[in-house]
């Protein structure tokens, strides 16, 4: 016969294989340490049973599925709220103030999405604004400039802590192989190599600094070249904004 896992004192167990029987209690016995409810997740508080007791198994058992078990589930207003502390969102700005605030902000959250709509201000400011007391729209710039993050694509083009830039420089080399098709598609080598040459020259500049040669446009991905070369050497790791 085997103790419960609960339950310590082996020798209190019969040698043979004839079922224990019930002994009168004796205050001069030791006594063995079980859990109220071996179930309960954190650990219920220990008491003191009867070792007797103890060689019964516990009714309860914390099987998965068991209604024990399913009833200490968290409710759907716990997740709600640990959804929102998770995201920064829940109660006063945790993540401090000004450029440190920023950068523990993208820490906790991932990413901010690069979003040119704008109404009040651009949507990754707003994020952040939510997030970090005195935010000021030049704090990812500076951030970026102090290589506290940088700027590459998550699921679209985003803001990322410079602890994740390992993490896409397997794509940076794929796109570089001529892997990732689309991104690819287009890159002519003589315009990146022209585009590399002025801004060594010249140092950042943007895709309107270069002239188009051609001045008609059929749709909304018909990039000048300098464009799609700019688009390929960002994606490929040659250049960051």
């Amino acid at each position: 016969m085997d103790l419960p896992g609960n339950c310590a004192r082996r020798d209190l167990l019969p040698r043979d294989d004839r079922p224990a029987r019930a002994r009168p209690h004796d205050p001069r016995r030791p006594q063995v340490v079980c859990r109220t409810d071996p179930c309960e997740f954190p650990p219920g508080p220990r008491r003191r049973r009867d070792p007797d007791r103890c060689l019964r198994p516990h009714a309860c058992s914390a099987r998965v599925g068991s209604p024990i078990a399913m009833s200490r589930s968290p409710s759907p207003a716990r997740l709600r709220s640990l959804a929102l502390e998770h995201q920064g969102l829940a109660g006063k700005r945790k993540f401090g103030t000004a450029l440190a605030g920023v950068e523990r902000a993208l820490n906790q959250i991932g990413h901010a999405q690069i979003d040119t709509i704008s109404v009040v201000a651009r949507a990754h400011h707003h994020i952040l604004y939510n997030r970090v007391n005195r935010y000021d729209e030049s704090l990812l710039n500076r951030l970026v400039k102090s290589r506290r993050a940088f700027e590459y694509w998550a699921h679209a083009a985003a803001y990322l802590p410079m602890r994740d830039y390992r993490f896409v420089l397997p794509m940076m080399r794929g796109v570089a192989r001529g892997e990732w098709g689309w991104w690819h598609h287009g890159a002519d080598a003589r315009a990146r190599a022209w585009v590399l040459d002025r801004i060594r020259a010249e140092g950042p500049l943007f895709a309107r600094d270069f002239e188009n040669p051609d001045k008609r446009r059929s749709g909304w991905w018909d990039w000048k070249p300098a464009k799609r070369a700019l688009e390929h050497l960002f994606r490929e790791g040659e250049l960051m904004c």
